[in-house]
């Protein structure tokens, strides 16, 4: 039936999303991958089934939230329900993701200090690369804020106020980390020519 369908779809959905069927919720998420040696724009993917009674996560590389969450637990501090369970989640994906994009910022920063006086190749390298990654992120970054606005908006038994209120918190702490690297360019000129680079993080698109 369509259920079955939907179950099917998400199973083969790599960009976070989620899906709601009987009583419980299907959840796609991604977190910079902050493994060692790793780049962190190379996220990581993490699956989530939330039931009344259970939670389950199924991932292939290793995802440092998860450790927090384990910490908490065997400290007395963790999650309670399902629901505290995805709101906890979600956060701590957030809280080690805004460092690697206020790296990605700085690095802007760096650029935009430097782009007057340095016209070399290898700064309009950098520039590449830097887009290359802005893309990356934004490829998962905002869509998981609109999975999250969305669940917000879910009311089941296990969901309560109070975890919606939070999930639409941790959406919005992704919209003020990407807020701020909306529609950005650097503008070369060299021998009178002009090179723009750019990224919108928040359209998902790539400036000329």
């Amino acid at each position: 039936g369509s259920e079955e369908q939907s179950t099917e779809d998400w199973i083969k959905e790599c960009h976070p999303r989620y899906i709601s069927f009987l009583d419980g919720i299907a959840v796609n998420l991604r977190g910079m991958n902050l493994n060692p040696g790793s780049n962190p724009s190379d996220m990581v993917s993490l699956r989530a089934w939330l039931h009344p009674k259970v939670a389950v996560t199924v991932r292939q590389r290793h995802v440092m939230a998860i450790d927090d969450i384990k910490k908490s637990l065997s400290n007395c501090t963790g999650p309670r329900s399902p629901g505290d369970f995805i709101v906890t989640l979600c956060g701590r994906l957030v809280d080690r993701m805004t460092p690697a994009l206020t790296s990605l910022q700085e690095l802007v920063d760096e650029l935009e200090e430097n782009v007057l006086t340095d016209h070399s190749d290898e700064l309009r390298n950098r520039l590449s690369s830097l887009r290359r990654e802005a893309i990356a992120n934004n490829r998962y970054i905002v869509p998981q804020r609109d999975a999250l606005m969305s669940l917000a908006d879910e009311h089941n038994s296990w969901l309560d106020e109070s975890h919606r209120a939070r999930l639409q918190g941790v959406a919005d702490r992704i919209d003020r980390a990407t807020a701020s690297r909306a529609v950005r360019a650097v503008v070369i000129r060299v021998q009178g020519r002009i090179f723009t680079a750019g990224y919108d993080l928040m359209a998902g698109g790539e400036a000329a």
